[in-house]
């Protein structure tokens, strides 16, 4: 039983860590605003400039902070995912080693 129980704070702790830690879209802020950026080099460059190129200036620039405030809320839950996980595991780690020493000591009085 015990170590069907590890074994899942094992795989929980690698999915939330893959998460949390390696290359993914919202971790990589040329995936977030690239498509924003692309489109306003679009326009700076004269290609599409008008006076209302002005007000997409400022709706574009104000959808790149957005998207890049979602992918750094995503990125901080994932870390607090793991966080929690990893909590989780060491408290069961620490009440393993408790049992472990309380029996241990129950066996030596006897």
């Amino acid at each position: 039983m015990w170590a069907a129980v590890m074994i899942t704070y094992l795989i929980i702790m690698g999915f939330i860590g893959y998460i949390a830690f390696f290359p993914m879209a919202f971790n990589d802020p040329d995936h977030t605003v690239k498509k924003y950026v692309d489109i306003f080099e679009n326009y700076q460059g004269g290609r599409y400039h008008t006076e209302e190129s002005v007000d997409f200036k400022e709706t574009l620039e104000d959808m790149m902070r957005k998207s890049q405030d979602s992918a750094n809320d995503l990125q901080e839950l994932a870390s607090q995912s793991f966080n929690i996980a990893l909590g989780a595991l060491l408290s069961f780690l620490s009440a393993t080693i408790a049992m472990l020493l309380q029996n241990e000591a129950a066996s030596k009085k006897k």
